[in-house]
């Protein structure tokens, strides 16, 4: 079961969701990894349609993502992850950014970023696998 967002007051008095405790762990380091992934800082925010110094407030904890992107990183990461151990860290980045017959010709990345995260696993799972499409 998802935890909701906690919702407070912004200085300007509009209210704003936070992310839960539980979303907020870790995220350093997600977003560190990510960057590795991409290659840079830059692109990461780049894929996340955000600025580099956004990022950078992130990855220092004076600021938290929208939940949108938090889920963006939160399952980049576990893509990332479990497809490095497909194919070693070398092939990922061309893997991410490639398009993928299992995913209809998306990329990994549009798919993550649409929410449709569970598609990308059944296809690093079928090709970890050797199944072709």
């Amino acid at each position: 079961m998802a935890t909701a967002g906690v919702k407070t007051r912004d200085r300007n008095g509009r209210f704003s969701e936070q992310l839960p405790r539980t979303q907020q762990l870790g995220l350093a380091e997600r977003i560190t990894w990510s960057a590795e992934v991409f290659g840079s800082s830059a692109k990461l925010a780049e894929w996340l349609q955000v600025s580099p110094s956004t990022l950078s407030r992130w990855q220092s904890g004076k600021t938290t993502p929208d939940a949108a992107r938090a889920q963006w990183i939160i399952d980049l990461d576990f893509i990332a992850a479990r497809a490095a151990t497909v194919w070693g860290s070398g092939a990922l980045t061309p893997w991410l950014n490639g398009n993928n017959a299992f995913l209809g010709g998306a990329t990994p990345l549009d798919m993550i970023r649409h929410g449709r995260t569970s598609e990308v696993v059944m296809a690093l799972s079928a090709e970890g696998s050797e199944v072709y499409a």
